[in-house]
C-alpha cells in the first residue's frame, strides 16, 4: 500500500549503514553473530524492516538512531576532554546494577567494547522504585550539551478530555523496553558509553538520557498509530511507550485493541502485557493518573501522592539551606 509520510526531523544522507555494517563514514562494525541477535529485544524492529517499509519509515528504521551533534567541532571537544567514570556504589547496588547489566547483555542492548573505542563516557549511578526494585540511570549531561537541539512537543495528558466522552471506555498498552528495540548507528554507538568494575560498555540501541532519545523513539511509534489511527475506529493517545485507547462501545474497544496489539507486534515492538490494561473500562489507570470516564474526572495514585508531598517536603528543605537548584529541578515538581 501507499501511504504518505511526514518530514522527518532527522536527514538520513547525513549517517546510513552500508550492507556490511560499516558506516559510509568509516564507522566500527558493531554487528553481532545474526543467529543470536534472533532472539533479543536489542534493535528487534529492524528485523521487521518490511513492515516498516509499508509505512514509509523503512530507511528511517535501517538507518537507526545517531547524534547530530551542534557543530563540526562537537566531537571533538567530547574526545579531548573524555574521562573513564566507573560506577561507584554500595555492594547491594553494585549487584542489582550486576543483574541489570546482564540483563541488557543477554537482551543485546548493550555490548562490551574496548577502552580506546570509547568517544565519550556517561556517568551512571541507581535510583531504587518505589517497589524496592532498582532503576539505572545514565547521565547525559555533559554529551547532551555537545548534541544539537530539536524543538519536540510531547503529547500530554489534558489531551485525554479533548478525545474522550462521558461513558466511553478505555484500555491502555505499555510496550516493553521500547526504546532499546530501534538500533543505534555505527557512528553513535562509542558516544552513549558506560563503564562497570573496569568494563566498558556501549548501547546498540537507543539509550535513554540523550537530547534526541525521546524524539527519535516517538518519530518511530508516531508513524505507526497514525496508521492505526486511519484504519480503526478507536481514539489513541501516546506518551512515549504508553498507549491509551477509548472507545464508546466496550466489545468494538476490546476487539480493536487486540487488533492493534498485533500490528504493534507485527513491527518489532514486544508488548509488556503485565502492565497492560486490555479490558475495557470506564475507571483506568494511565500515567499515574485514575481516569473516571463515567464522571469525567481524574485523581491521582495514592503512591504519586506520597512521592509528591515527599518532594514538597524536600524543597522545603532545600529553600530553609539556601541551595542553588538547575531551573529543570522546580520545573519537574510542577510537571
Amino acid at each position: 500500500m501507499e501511504i504518505s509520510v511526514e518530514i522527518s526531523l532527522w536527514n538520513r544522507g547525513e549517517e546510513c549503514a552500508d550492507d556490511n555494517g560499516s558506516s559510509r563514514e568509516g564507522g566500527k562494525d558493531w554487528r553481532i553473530d545474526i543467529q543470536r541477535e534472533r532472539r533479543w529485544n536489542g534493535g528487534k524492529t529492524k528485523r521487521f524492516i518490511k513492515a516498516w517499509k509499508q509505512i514509509g519509515k523503512g530507511e528511517f528504521i535501517d538507518t537507526g538512531f545517531y547524534l547530530r551533534f551542534k557543530d563540526q567541532n562537537s566531537q571533538q571537544r567530547l574526545e579531548e576532554n573524555r574521562m573513564i567514570i566507573p560506577f561507584r556504589g554500595t555492594q547491594e547496588e553494585k549487584n542489582a546494577y550486576q543483574e541489570m547489566l546482564n540483563e541488557e547483555l543477554e537482551e543485546g542492548i548493550v555490548i562490551p567494547i574496548q577502552q580506546d573505542q570509547v568517544k565519550w563516557c556517561n556517568h551512571t549511578f541507581l535510583i531504587k522504585k518505589p517497589n524496592g526494585t532498582w532503576r539505572k540511570i545514565m547521565d547525559s549531561s555533559k554529551l547532551n550539551k555537545q548534541i544539537e537541539k530539536l524543538h519536540f512537543k510531547m503529547h500530554g495528558l489534558e489531551e485525554i478530555q479533548y478525545l474522550a466522552n462521558q461513558m466511553d471506555y478505555a484500555t491502555s498498552l505499555d510496550l516493553k523496553s521500547a526504546f532499546h528495540h530501534i538500533t543505534a548507528s555505527p557512528n553513535s554507538i562509542p558516544y552513549p558509553a558506560f563503564n562497570f568494575n573496569n568494563n566498558n560498555y556501549v548501547y546498540k540501541a537507543i539509550p535513554f538520557g540523550t537530547k534526541h532519545s525521546q524524539i527519535f523513539f516517538a518519530e518511530a511509534i508516531e508513524s505507526i498509530i497514525r496508521q492505526i489511527i486511519i484504519h480503526s475506529q478507536v481514539k489513541i493517545l501516546n506518551y512515549c511507550d504508553d498507549i491509551l485507547l477509548i472507545h464508546q462501545d466496550k466489545q468494538t474497544l476490546q476487539t480493536q485493541t487486540m487488533e492493534i496489539m498485533k500490528t504493534l507486534e507485527q513491527f518489532g515492538w514486544t508488548i509488556s502485557t503485565d502492565k497492560c490494561e486490555t479490558e475495557p473500562k470506564q475507571i483506568i489507570t494511565f500515567l499515574g493518573w485514575i481516569w473516571n470516564l463515567k464522571e469525567m474526572n481524574i485523581r491521582m495514585l495514592e503512591e504519586r501522592k506520597s512521592k509528591m508531598i515527599q518532594a514538597l517536603k524536600d524543597w522545603c528543605t532545600t529553600i530553609y539551606k539556601s541551595k542553588i537548584v538547575k531551573i529543570r529541578q522546580p520545573a519537574a515538581l510542577i510537571g
